[in-house]
Protein backbone atom coordinates (compact mmCIF):
# COMPACT_ATOMS: atom_id res chain seq x y z
CA UNK A 1 0.00 0.00 0.00
CA UNK A 2 1.61 3.43 -0.49
CA UNK A 3 1.86 6.34 1.76
CA UNK A 4 -1.36 8.25 0.48
CA UNK A 5 -3.31 5.12 0.65
CA UNK A 6 -2.33 4.02 4.19
CA UNK A 7 -3.26 7.99 5.08
CA UNK A 8 -6.18 8.11 3.83
CA UNK A 9 -7.35 4.18 4.91
CA UNK A 10 -6.07 5.80 8.41
CA UNK A 11 -8.40 8.63 8.02
CA UNK A 12 -6.09 11.57 6.96
CA UNK A 13 -7.00 13.68 4.33
CA UNK A 14 -4.16 14.10 1.38
CA UNK A 15 -4.27 17.77 0.18
CA UNK A 16 -0.84 16.82 -1.95
CA UNK A 17 2.39 15.02 -3.77
CA UNK A 18 5.46 16.20 -4.59
CA UNK A 19 7.55 14.14 -6.77
CA UNK A 20 10.94 16.23 -5.64
CA UNK A 21 12.45 18.51 -2.85
CA UNK A 22 11.57 21.49 -5.02
CA UNK A 23 8.28 21.19 -5.42
CA UNK A 24 7.33 19.57 -2.36
CA UNK A 25 8.66 23.13 -0.84
CA UNK A 26 6.05 24.90 -3.09
CA UNK A 27 3.50 22.79 -2.40
CA UNK A 28 3.08 22.92 1.47
CA UNK A 29 3.98 26.79 0.63
CA UNK A 30 0.72 26.83 -1.39
CA UNK A 31 -1.32 24.42 0.71
CA UNK A 32 -0.41 24.96 3.96
CA UNK A 33 -0.87 21.45 5.36
CA UNK A 34 -0.68 20.86 9.12
CA UNK A 35 1.82 17.51 8.60
CA UNK A 36 3.86 16.94 6.18
CA UNK A 37 5.48 12.93 5.45
CA UNK A 38 8.58 13.77 4.30
CA UNK A 39 11.37 11.64 2.25
CA UNK A 40 14.84 12.10 2.82
CA UNK A 41 16.12 10.63 -0.66
CA UNK A 42 14.49 13.40 -3.06
CA UNK A 43 15.74 14.02 -6.06
CA UNK A 44 16.75 17.76 -6.59
CA UNK A 45 16.80 19.27 -3.49
CA UNK A 46 17.33 16.00 -0.37
CA UNK A 47 15.02 15.97 2.45
CA UNK A 48 16.83 17.37 4.96
CA UNK A 49 17.31 20.97 3.17
CA UNK A 50 13.46 20.53 2.25
CA UNK A 51 13.21 20.16 6.05
CA UNK A 52 15.25 22.89 6.75
CA UNK A 53 13.42 25.27 4.44
CA UNK A 54 10.08 24.02 5.89
CA UNK A 55 11.56 24.70 9.15
CA UNK A 56 12.42 28.67 8.37
CA UNK A 57 9.30 29.49 7.06
CA UNK A 58 6.55 27.42 9.41
CA UNK A 59 8.55 26.47 12.87
CA UNK A 60 5.24 25.00 13.90
CA UNK A 61 4.89 23.04 11.20
CA UNK A 62 4.49 18.97 12.12
CA UNK A 63 7.08 17.14 9.73
CA UNK A 64 7.58 13.54 10.07
CA UNK A 65 9.96 11.72 8.01
CA UNK A 66 9.32 8.60 6.12
CA UNK A 67 11.87 7.04 4.37
CA UNK A 68 13.84 3.53 3.97
CA UNK A 69 17.10 5.21 3.93
CA UNK A 70 18.15 6.51 7.57
CA UNK A 71 21.53 5.39 8.98
CA UNK A 72 22.70 7.29 12.44
CA UNK A 73 24.13 10.43 10.15
CA UNK A 74 21.22 11.17 8.27
CA UNK A 75 19.06 10.46 11.46
CA UNK A 76 20.99 12.82 13.65
CA UNK A 77 20.49 15.39 10.56
CA UNK A 78 16.67 15.18 10.65
CA UNK A 79 16.94 15.46 14.62
CA UNK A 80 19.12 18.74 14.29
CA UNK A 81 17.01 19.95 11.19
CA UNK A 82 13.50 20.08 13.35
CA UNK A 83 11.73 16.61 12.09
CA UNK A 84 9.28 15.76 14.58
CA UNK A 85 9.18 12.25 14.14
CA UNK A 86 10.79 9.53 12.35
CA UNK A 87 9.72 6.54 10.62
CA UNK A 88 11.15 3.91 8.63
CA UNK A 89 9.91 2.00 5.82
CA UNK A 90 8.22 -0.59 5.21
CA UNK A 91 5.68 1.55 7.14
CA UNK A 92 3.24 -0.51 9.22
CA UNK A 93 -0.49 1.54 9.38
CA UNK A 94 0.31 1.23 13.22
CA UNK A 95 3.27 2.49 13.13
CA UNK A 96 2.67 5.26 10.79
CA UNK A 97 -0.71 6.33 13.14
CA UNK A 98 1.63 6.30 16.09
CA UNK A 99 4.50 8.55 14.84
CA UNK A 100 1.76 11.03 13.06
CA UNK A 101 0.30 11.44 16.57
CA UNK A 102 3.27 11.47 19.12
CA UNK A 103 4.04 14.10 16.67
CA UNK A 104 1.21 16.50 16.61
CA UNK A 105 1.47 15.87 20.55
CA UNK A 106 4.83 16.88 20.67
CA UNK A 107 4.70 19.93 18.64
CA UNK A 108 1.34 21.02 20.49
CA UNK A 109 3.31 20.72 23.68
CA UNK A 110 6.06 22.79 22.83
CA UNK A 111 3.90 25.64 21.34
CA UNK A 112 1.81 25.53 24.73
CA UNK A 113 5.28 25.86 26.49
CA UNK A 114 6.22 28.92 24.30
CA UNK A 115 3.31 30.56 24.83
CA UNK A 116 3.39 30.06 29.39
CA UNK A 117 7.04 31.33 28.63
CA UNK A 118 5.95 33.87 26.27
CA UNK A 119 2.80 35.47 28.85
CA UNK A 120 5.02 34.56 31.99
CA UNK A 121 8.28 36.41 30.60
CA UNK A 122 5.69 39.80 29.46
CA UNK A 123 4.27 39.97 32.65
CA UNK A 124 7.03 41.93 34.96
CA UNK A 125 8.29 43.70 31.94
CA UNK A 126 7.79 47.68 32.40
CA UNK A 127 8.04 50.51 29.87
CA UNK A 128 10.85 53.11 29.78
CA UNK A 129 9.97 56.63 29.85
Amino acid sequence: MTLRALLRHVGYQVVGEARDGESGLALVQRLQPDIVCLDVQLPGINGVDVLRGLRALYPELVVVIVSGQIDRDTMAKVIEAGANGVVVKPVSEARLVSALEKAVEASARRREAGEAVSRAGGAGKKELP
